[in-house]
């Protein structure tokens, strides 16, 4: 007789097999605002050697550190923008990455 799993049950296991690896740091509001993220300033700040990045640039970044879903995209920007990491011009979606992390 084949077992019947509660479709609840399988939701759930493919939630957390989703979550598997992902940093909690991007969600955390108490991280964002007391640091920022220099780490992931300086990733961006090597992607262009104008440290200008549009979408199509910084977005990239973001799904490797697996900050995908709004509310930590939200979190990281406004971490980075109040610790001055970047500059983050919301009606272009352009980052500019300040120049103690913009790589040259």
């Amino acid at each position: 007789m084949k077992a019947l799993i509660p479709s609840a049950l399988i939701a759930t296991a493919a939630l957390l097999a989703g979550c598997m690896g992902v940093d909690g740091q991007y969600s955390d509001p108490k991280i964002a605002t007391q640091n920022g993220f220099p780490e992931l300033a300086l990733q961006l700040g090597r992607v262009r050697s104008d440290c200008v990045l549009q979408a199509t640039d910084w977005e990239p970044v973001f799904i490797e550190n697996k900050i995908t879903t709004a509310s930590r995209v939200s979190k990281t920007l406004t971490g980075m923008q109040q610790n001055r990491q970047i500059i983050f011009f919301e009606d272009k979606r352009v980052i500019a990455v300040t120049a103690e992390y913009c790589v040259k």
